[in-house]
């Protein structure tokens, strides 16, 4: 078994402490990397059609 690699890449430290080789905390990561880039591009569209918030929430029929 050879000598694991060492880094200085915080991601890379703390992806390997707290997820590691679990499959459920990778499930988990996957799905909020999706949150944020379905997030992001909601932000973009509303942004590109000069809408705020208050504007977009009325207009799907929620709050803002």
């Amino acid at each position: 078994m050879g000598k694991e690699e060492r880094t200085t890449s915080a991601v890379e430290i703390l992806h390997r402490r707290y997820i590691g080789d679990d499959a459920e905390r990778k499930a988990s990561l996957q799905a909020e990397r999706v949150n944020a880039e379905f997030a992001q591009m909601i932000y973009d569209l509303r942004q590109e059609a000069g809408m705020t918030q208050k504007e977009l929430a009325d207009l799907i029929g929620t709050t803002q």
